[in-house]
């Protein structure tokens, strides 16, 4: 893990973890209309090009018990389907990079791997290819499919391997993840959305006639292409104009927010600057998700994914204004009401500890390794 003695760094690096593995939510913002018209129904998304079919989505829905034990505590089927959707293009992200570093599994391992599976044999240990028939008419699927999803699995397997191999854990890794599951925080919070934030600032926010000329000029610019449609230019340039007026207008909003957190001002002064209630949040751990603690409000899904607001759990002290979290949603203020981070050096090492930390270790480089990968990808989402 990151050596410093530094808590908070430390401690950071855990959550890191948990942020990256559902980065794709609030990275990639919304896809333009002119990149949304290459893709049809059937199609879930476009990852650097390859277009990533629906069906082999929902295969993943149906077959994936992993991604329900992580997704367990989700309880709004949209949330669920969202975060599913996260999941699952970054997995797609995963192999592609696995790819693009030399991992290669060739078409031998894959048979063997599907003859080697359990389902599919009978009590002797002998392979049944009716039970594999059956299994593909359950899911619908082909051997085809089937066969591609196995050999995404090989290459996913590969990666893991590779990583594991390479990296190992100090006691200090393994009792800095002892307190992060040890943990335990609560939030009061004020959040403004950015729908309130359009209502409440309309001349803020009004984009002219003028303004959408002068942005189809710019996009004409940019396109190798010539795009004959300007009604389809000019949503694009009104769409895009909005995006960066409101992101501008968060900024001024979040400056000053972050002015009172530096003076270490209360958490109500920065809730009358967002002029919103205060909430709370169900307690939580470090990197865990978070939920509101009205049972409606669900999952803090944008609150969870950022970095700024992790940071600041662990720095700020009950009560004061941490800095303002910007999220693809809104604006969110907040103060912990109750944070118990139990820094533990002492006590004894056991063999699962130290599993749980190579496991954890091996995540969090395969992520940092991931991330860089990631941030230059080209993402168009159809949803």
């Amino acid at each position: 893990m990151v050596k410093s003695k530094n808590i908070v760094v430390k401690v950071f690096s855990y959550i890191l973890v948990g942020i990256l593995t559902i980065l794709l939510v609030v990275s990639l913002g919304s896809p333009g209309l002119m990149d949304k018209a290459m893709l049809n129904q059937n199609t879930l998304a476009a990852v650097n090009g390859k277009k990533i079919d629906v069906q082999d989505f929902g295969y993943f829905l149906n077959t994936d018990q992993r991604f329900y034990n992580r997704a367990s505590e989700i309880r709004d089927d949209e949330q669920l389907l969202n975060y599913a959707r996260s999941v699952y293009l970054q997995r797609v992200l995963t192999i592609q990079y696995a790819q693009e570093i030399g991992i290669v599994v060739v078409d031998d391992q894959v048979v063997d791997y599907i003859s080697s599976l359990g389902n599919f044999k009978d009590e002797d240990g002998k392979f049944m290819p009716d039970r594999l028939d059956q299994f593909l008419k359950y899911y619908n699927m082909s051997y085809n499919q089937f066969f591609k999803r196995t050999y995404d699995v090989l290459v996913l397997r590969e990666l893991d391997n590779l990583i594991v191999n390479g990296t190992g854990v100090s006691p200090d890794d393994i009792r800095m993840d002892k307190t992060v599951n040890n943990s335990k925080i609560t939030l009061r919070y004020g959040f403004l959305s950015n729908a309130a934030i359009k209502k409440r600032y309309p001349e803020r926010l009004t984009v002219s006639e003028k303004e959408i000329d002068d942005e189809v000029e710019r996009l004409k610019e940019t396109v190798t292409e010539p795009i004959d449609d300007t009604e389809l230019l000019k949503k694009q340039a009104k769409n895009e104009l909005e995006v960066r007026k409101l992101s501008e207008l968060k900024l001024e909003i979040s400056s000053k927010i972050n002015s009172l957190a530096l003076e270490g001002k209360p958490f109500t002064e920065g809730l009358a600057v967002l002029d919103v209630k205060a909430e709370d949040s169900k307690p939580f751990k470090i990197g865990s998700p978070v939920y509101s603690a009205e049972e409606s409000k669900g999952l803090l899904l944008d609150l969870y994914t950022n970095s700024v607001f992790y940071e600041d759990c662990l720095k700020v002290k009950q009560g004061e204004l941490a800095r303002a979290v910007d999220v693809s949603s809104g604006l969110y203020v907040f103060t912990p009401i109750e944070k118990i981070v139990p820094f533990d050096k002492d006590g004894e090492l056991t063999a699962y500890d130290s599993y749980m930390a190579h496991q954890e270790r091996s995540l969090f480089v395969e992520n940092a390794l991931l991330s860089p990968f990631i941030e230059k990808s080209r993402v168009i989402r159809n949803y």
